[in-house]
């Protein structure tokens, strides 16, 4: 069957198997594919270069950041332990 005779009743295999996936992925996960599609359609909507495009990137970064740099500062925290806080001219500030 060449594409000048095929009817229209017949579906298009690629939409209708992207049409399946996304259809399976929003029953197992709704919000995660609702956040997706809501992205994809400010994206497309030119919503990308807008101000307040920019406080929402600018404020994940920072929350981003603070999460990526939590478990160092712990580290760095644990392992200072026991030890007094020093003071600018390197005594310690409980040695006064």
């Amino acid at each position: 069957m060449n594409e000048d005779t095929r009817s229209n009743d017949e579906p298009n295999r690629p939409v209708t198997g992207a049409y399946a996936r996304l259809r399976e992925r929003l029953e197992q996960q709704p919000y995660e594919t609702l956040a997706v599609v809501a992205g994809v359609g400010f994206i497309l909507g030119g919503g990308l270069f807008t101000r307040f495009a920019a406080r929402v990137i600018a404020a994940s970064l920072r929350l981003g950041v603070a999460a990526a740099f939590a478990p160092l500062l712990d580290a760095l925290i644990s392992s200072g332990k026991g030890s007094a806080p020093r003071t600018n001219n390197g005594h310690s500030a409980s040695a006064t």
